[in-house]
């Protein structure tokens, strides 16, 4: 959703026209697709426009150009059940009187909206690059910036620019003419705990249950709708599920890592397709890695400063599915965070996580601004959030490339109710995933699906982006960066990092966190 509100208006009537919902000055414009809907209601003081994901299990809104009148109780209700909505939701309300807006975000967290004021006026968008005209190069926000060179993101309102806020899970942002924008957070999520399972309790089976009806929650068409089934655990039980379901004209897609990873990669989904009947698109990521030239990054064109690594793969492989009609897309975003451990049982095992491990060694050319901010990092943070902050973090980076396809994404594996039964796992069945492996080694796969030898991942594909194409872009901006030159980054270090590589050192993977944000940043304020 996109809009304009304007505190300015004298206007009390909401109409539709030019696919807008417009009042004065002021307008919304909704994503269409055919997994959402948006209305209208009033009870004559204030109106609610809503824009939500559909339940299979509910009848869908009749579309309508009008805004519908309503009486008290009943626009009470609505409001009511939009606080409540179990998908993803936004809703915009204008109070006339008053002249002030509100505008909540639901529990998915999805499709973030980001905010700006302006004079009498909020804007908001779901692509941060909407917002170019409206951010400034000396105007970042240290703290962000501190949390994207270091790899400690956090999820929270901050973005990489100042004045610039992200509506999180739940959260509300008021508008007035008295006080402007004042954001709120939402009262903390609660969560369950780990617990005794009985023995007559076949986890296994439950999960299957338990993820069919997360995957059935969306009144998809199986002939447009693909899953992005990589072969890794997580996406492979969405596609089992999906297959399970009889929806076996869906396109799996997937990035091809290549060489031994990706030869390993190529058997097990293979053998996963084969068992589901899908359609295949395969795309070589050495062919689209990261800062390749021509791409989105690398040409300059306007990218948050924390786009996914494989966001130019991601580019290509969306065009071709739109080409075959694709309009939905299943993830499975959620994996990772649906059987993590807590804090404590990884200290109790003895060891850390792997992947956003808090003990990763900082890089050796931040500068003393960035420095600074570290012990900061912690700070301002969204409550405990309904699902993983982890895959809200996924959410913000990825969902805007895929609503800039016309494609919108689901991902089961957040499922609420499906997370608060994997909270309650004893660590036996989240660790390694093991329910996640068990269900396929259940479904007769090879050990090469359920326990593959090598770990596959983008670290090569990276290693050759940087070899390739990042050290002639750092080469660059040695000469001239806006992150240099606002103290984030120690220039002299960084082109000893860069010497060092060039007379044949190892490769460090640090460096694309400094050239992703710089040109994420150089990107929206050129």
């Amino acid at each position: 959703m996109d809009f304009r509100l304007d505190l300015s208006t004298s206007d009390l009537r909401w109409r539709k026209g030019d696919g807008r919902w417009m009042c004065g000055p002021s307008w919304i414009k909704p994503f269409e697709h055919p997994l959402l809907e948006q209305f209208a209601v009033t009870n004559g003081g204030s109106t609610l426009l809503i824009t939500r994901e559909r339940q299979a299990s509910a009848l869908a809104v009749p579309l309508s150009d009008d805004v519908e009148f309503v009486d008290p109780p009943t626009y009470e209700k609505y409001r009511s059940e939009m606080r409540t909505w179990p998908l993803e939701s936004l809703v915009v309300e204008h109070h006339h009187d008053e002249g002030t807006f509100c505008v909540r975000a639901g529990q998915w967290g999805s499709a973030p909206v980001y905010l700006v004021e302006v004079g009498q006026q909020l804007r908001g968008a779901w692509s941060l690059p909407e917002l170019r005209p409206y951010v400034r190069a000396d105007r970042l926000n240290a703290l962000e910036v501190t949390r994207g060179l270091t790899y400690r993101l956090r999820y929270s309102r901050e973005t990489p620019f100042e004045g610039v806020f992200q509506l999180t899970e739940r959260a509300e942002a008021e508008y007035t003419r008295v006080l402007g924008l004042r954001m709120r957070y939402p009262e903390p999520a609660k969560h369950a705990l780990p617990r005794d399972i009985r023995e007559d309790v076949d986890l296994v089976d439950v999960f299957e249950q338990e993820l069919e009806r997360a995957v059935s929650a969306w009144p998809f068409v199986s002939r447009e709708t693909a899953v992005e089934l990589s072969g890794g655990l997580d996406s492979a039980n969405v596609a089992m599920t999906l297959a399970a379901l009889g929806h076996r004209d869906v396109l799996a897609y997937a990035l091809i890592f290549g060489g031994d990873i990706g030869r390993q990669q190529s058997r097990r989904r293979r053998e996963m397709i084969e068992h589901c009947g899908f359609q295949d698109l395969r795309v070589d990521a050495l062919d689209h890695p990261p800062l390749r030239p021509f791409g989105a990054r690398a040409s300059g064109e306007p990218l948050h400063p924390l786009a996914q690594p494989y966001h130019e793969g991601l580019e290509h492989i969306l065009e071709l599915a739109r080409g075959r009609g694709v309009t939905t897309v299943f993830t499975g975003d959620g994996g990772d965070q649906l059987f993590s451990l807590r804090e404590a049982e990884w200290a109790a095992l003895g060891t850390r996580p792997g992947r956003n491990n808090p003990h990763r060694p900082l890089p050796t050319w931040l500068g003393e601004r960035t420095l600074e901010q570290l012990e900061a990092v912690d700070s301002n943070l969204a409550p405990a959030t309904v699902l993983n902050p982890s895959a809200l973090l996924g959410f913000a980076s990825r969902t805007p490339q895929y609503m800039a396809a016309g494609m919108w994404q689901v991902s089961p594996l957040c499922s609420p109710r499906l997370a608060a039964f994997c909270e309650q796992l004893p660590v036996e069945w989240r660790m390694r995933k093991h329910l996640a492996r068990e269900r396929l080694r259940r479904l007769a796969f090879s050990a090469d699906v359920v326990n593959p030898p090598l770990r596959e991942n983008f670290t090569h594909v990276m290693e050759y982006a940087l070899a390739e194409f990042g050290m002639s872009l750092l080469k660059q901006r040695l000469h001239h960066s806006i992150l240099v030159d606002l103290g984030y980054v120690d220039g002299n270090e960084l082109r000893a990092v860069h010497d060092r590589i060039a007379d044949g050192g190892e490769m460090d993977l640090s460096i694309f966190a400094f050239l992703r944000m710089e040109l994420g940043v150089r990107s929206m304020v050129s």
